[in-house]
């Protein structure tokens, strides 16, 4: 295990369409985004109804606290409210925890998502990676986190993570937050794909532990532009972070989409029938290229690997990009180099025409 200091600038990140659009010149409209990991059905019609009605809440300040959706979590997952954090997205809540917890050394796993690295480092707290390998699917070691759990005061989990796919079972994580509860050190556990994965949610068990565990409605629900996420954990961390935080970070149309979205099964229902058909069908024709190997993944999208002498991320990403699909690069991803692509798992004619392109490709 290395320590790191963060010192680049902000990591890149999947979605920027607007980007390729003026680099290209093809009409934002016209890109297909396999980049984002995002619910192809975007929002739920729920969702919009409820932003629509909230119109007229434009005039006033939104509530602070989230009162009504942190009612509405509260219940869902059998906490109580002073259990739950509404934020401005997840991420916001991933840079408020390592300022508001105070620690001095945080682990992540290598690869996963940037920003717990750049929110720990910008707190002051340094950074230790502990290494994923590709020849075990990128799954994390047990053994090796719970050494990791000793050096630390503060660890992030993305379970699926992202951008491997991985998912750590729920036996095996509740093990793990049980033995932190005993050392000290807090696990805070990143669910933003968990309801991709099936009843591998640890949320409720992991508050009693001492754990913080994180959601949003950006995957699942489509609404990546609204910005609204959420922290469960116990009161006094909660209150922590309560006291770390700026005002009114949330705004009244997120609260409104958000709380119109917990209630729509209709939606939850197919959104994950899609997935697993259409996240079959991507894993099936892209190992079929031939020259592209997908790991296996608990979440919607496939880290997808470049084999023999094709090449790189880098070059095959601009290639799809000059052609209107865009693929996530993962050179930048802390332990994977420049032979791997993260592709979301979206419609079936996007899904086919991605597929098309790629089978098109015999010299690069």
């Amino acid at each position: 295990m290395r320590i790191f200091r963060y010192t680049q600038n902000e990591p890149l990140h999947g979605g920027n369409v607007l980007y390729y659009s003026r680099k290209y010149g093809i009409p934002a409209g016209k890109i297909i985004d396999f980049s984002a990991s995002v619910n192809p059905l975007g929002p739920p019609t729920k969702s919009l109804a409820a932003m629509e009605r909230a119109f007229s809440e434009l005039s006033r300040y939104p509530d602070p606290d989230s009162g009504e959706l942190t009612e509405k979590l509260a219940a869902l997952h059998g906490l109580k409210e002073d259990e739950i954090l509404v934020g401005n997205g997840s991420t916001e809540l991933i840079y408020l925890l390592p300022r508001a917890l105070g620690v001095k050394k945080v682990v992540v796993l290598a690869p996963s998502f940037s920003d717990y690295e750049r929110a720990s480092s910008l707190a002051g707290a340094r950074v230790m990676r502990l290494p994923l390998l590709g020849k075990n699917n990128f799954r994390p070691g047990m053994d090796a986190i719970s050494r990791g759990l000793k050096r630390c005061g503060l660890m992030f989990l993305c379970n699926p993570n992202n951008p491997t796919g991985a998912l750590i079972p729920r036996e095996r994580l509740l093990g793990l937050l049980d033995e932190a509860s005993r050392t000290g050190t807090v696990i805070c556990i990143d669910e933003a794909f968990i309801e991709y994965a099936g009843k591998e949610s640890v949320l409720r068990e992991a508050v009693r532990l001492g754990a913080v565990v994180l959601r949003n409605f950006t995957k699942f629900y489509g609404m990546p532009g609204i910005r609204i996420g959420y922290a469960a954990a116990d009161a006094g961390i909660i209150a922590r972070m309560k006291l770390g935080r700026e005002p009114w970070t949330v705004n009244c149309l997120a609260q409104a989409a958000a709380i119109a979205a917990l209630g729509d099964r209709e939606y939850e229902k197919e959104t994950l029938a899609r997935n697993e058909v259409e996240r079959d069908y991507m894993f099936d024709a892209i190992s079929g290229t031939g020259w592209l190997s997908p790991y296996p993944s608990s979440a919607n999208f496939l880290l997808v690997k470049i084999l023999g002498i094709k090449p790189g991320s880098s070059e095959l990403t601009e290639r799809l990009a000059r052609l209107g699909l865009i693929v996530r690069d993962c050179s930048n991803f802390p332990g994977l180099g420049d032979r791997f692509i993260r592709v979301a798992i979206l419609s079936r004619p996007q899904n086919r025409k991605f597929i098309k392109v790629l089978q098109s490709f015999t010299t690069l």
